[in-house]
């Protein structure tokens, strides 16, 4: 029996809202601009548009506030 392996889960960032500080820095650095601000927080408002790219992730000035996870 061969098992189909299971398609490739698009990556997108993920914001934690407690460690964010609203720096805008992964906002300005996303092309494609699916993150924007929204009361002092980045937020992820067309994941469709993300090309998880991972750009946003190293401008971040606090470790561990965006990273890349599956697509809910």
């Amino acid at each position: 029996m061969d098992i189909a392996p299971s398609p490739a889960t698009k990556t997108v960032p993920l914001v934690d809202a407690d460690l964010c500080t609203g720096c805008a820095a992964c906002a300005d650095e996303c092309d494609p601009a699916c993150l924007v601000m929204d009361g002092g927080l980045a937020v992820l408002i067309e994941p469709e548009a993300c090309t998880s790219c991972e750009d946003c992730v190293p401008v971040c000035e606090v470790e561990g506030a965006i990273k890349m996870g599956a697509a809910s």
